[in-house]
């Protein structure tokens, strides 16, 4: 059972990863930046660079998350319903012989 549970719990996370993989390849980079602006990556010593690391994922997950929930899906949702709404009222044209 325990190792059910385990697997369940890596596969939501690859799952999470999947699904969110876009907006953590559009704001790694912009993390990755300001955090080196705060803090140059040669004043950081061995174990402090392991925390900085830590801290650079789960500041990329938080915004890669909030971005996928205030803007992306919203907008996918509303560009579903307008596309789909514009694919119904469309009339096929009827070729009769």
């Amino acid at each position: 059972w325990q190792c059910c549970k385990q697997e369940n719990i890596i596969a939501r996370v690859i799952s999470w990863f999947g699904i969110h993989s876009y907006e953590l390849y559009l704001f790694h980079i912009i993390i990755l930046a300001l955090m080196k602006e705060m803090i140059k990556p040669e004043v950081l010593g061995d174990y402090t660079k392991l925390i900085w690391f830590v801290l650079f994922l789960a500041a990329s997950v938080l915004v890669a998350s909030s971005i996928s929930f205030f803007y992306s899906e919203p907008a996918n949702k509303k560009l579903r319903r307008i596309m789909l709404g514009w694919r119904k009222s469309r009339t096929p044209l009827c070729v009769e012989n």
